[in-house]
């Protein structure tokens, strides 16, 4: 990488600089779209920057969140990436391989879930593996309350609201991690703490927390919230409510049903007809399916689940081939959806 480059963490000085790059990448409309990311809500932001000295403009950006990743048993310090932009005046100068590598000291296991085309290219050069599209699941909420029924018998189902500021009793959900069964498991640490740093990332908004237990066992979990209205162009006004992550056993798919269905009946009250889930488990995208989810989605023409495909990939490692659990959580949909003037 040239001289002329420096590495480090973008500081509140630097978003009229960010604005620039951003509308240089999507045009002026599209200039605020990285001044108010989710990754500026820690002391520490999760991101990485290359600074072009001479003048001062940031030429290159790569938003890695800080984690812990469950591989082969043991739980690893991680970053989950995206946000990987070069500006078009600072390409070929190494800056994007360079921000991953920067990454990389801290974490001992990267990954991403939603990333174009060309970055796909471009991590295949740095020799990341396990390219694969998970386009997400999107239905109708009237469709998926019906065709979930009834909780499974002996099921007791809670929720609450829960916020950065008001997180309450989240000891439940360091149970159901501890406890959890998933054969070769590859996925995020989902416990308590996990919980409240991507509460703390969304800033001030409102999710709800479903609790799910068995003989006052809590066994699985489901975090949700509703999206603005206009949050996804294709949608326009219309509600629409996303699963942003959940764990259950990895073959409890009764709970995961039941809890898909508790979520619909809550937003069946407040008017909500369109829901979004994102799973890259088989048996838990068979559920999703049975509850009349598409994969992907066609509006008017336009091939939806497509433009939101997921598409990850990762790191070698000991482990990192095994049974992937992944959630809008992984990445930052959830976190961008619903931002000032932020959308898909």
């Amino acid at each position: 990488m040239p001289t002329e480059y420096l590495l480090r963490r973008p500081r509140p000085a630097d978003r009229p600089a960010l604005a620039r790059l951003a509308a240089g990448l999507w045009g002026s409309d599209g200039s605020d779209l990285l001044s108010g990311r989710w990754w500026w809500n820690d002391d520490e932001p999760h991101c990485w920057i290359a600074e072009h000295l001479p003048s001062g403009d940031v030429a290159a950006v790569c938003a890695q969140r800080r984690l812990s990743f469950l591989l082969a048993g043991r739980s690893l310090p991680a970053s989950t990436v995206s946000d990987w932009y070069v500006s078009p005046d600072h390409a070929g100068a190494g800056l994007g391989k360079a921000l991953v590598q920067k990454g990389a000291e801290t974490s001992a296991f990267m990954y991403t879930t939603a990333i174009s085309e060309s970055a796909a290219v471009g991590f295949g050069r740095l020799g990341w593996i396990g390219d694969r599209r998970l386009p997400m699941s999107t239905g109708l909420v009237p469709l998926a309350r019906s065709l979930a029924g009834r909780p499974s018998e002996g099921l007791e189902i809670e929720h609450r609201s829960v916020s950065d500021a008001a997180t309450g009793d989240l000891s439940p959900i360091d149970e159901i991690w501890e406890q959890l069964r998933w054969p070769t498991a590859a996925m995020m640490v989902r416990d308590a703490d996990h919980l409240r740093r991507h509460l703390a990332l969304a800033g001030g908004r409102q999710y709800s927390l479903i609790v799910a237990r068995r003989r006052q066992q809590p066994i699985g979990y489901l975090l949700h919230r509703i999206l603005p209205g206009h949050s996804l162009r294709a949608f326009g006004p219309a509600r629409v409510g996303i699963l942003t992550d959940y764990l259950v056993n990895e073959a409890d798919v009764s709970t995961l049903r039941s809890m898909v269905g508790e979520a619909c009946r809550q937003w069946s009250a407040q008017r909500v007809m369109i829901l979004m889930a994102l799973s890259a488990t088989p048996g838990h995208q068979a559920v999703f399916s049975r509850l009349g989810l598409l994969r992907p989605v066609t509006i008017g023409g336009r091939l939806l689940g497509g433009r939101l495909s997921n598409r990850t990939m990762h790191q070698p490692g000991p482990g990192s081939e095994g049974s992937w659990h992944l959630t809008f959580a992984d990445n930052d949909t959830d976190l961008i959806l619903g931002s000032t003037g932020q959308g898909m």
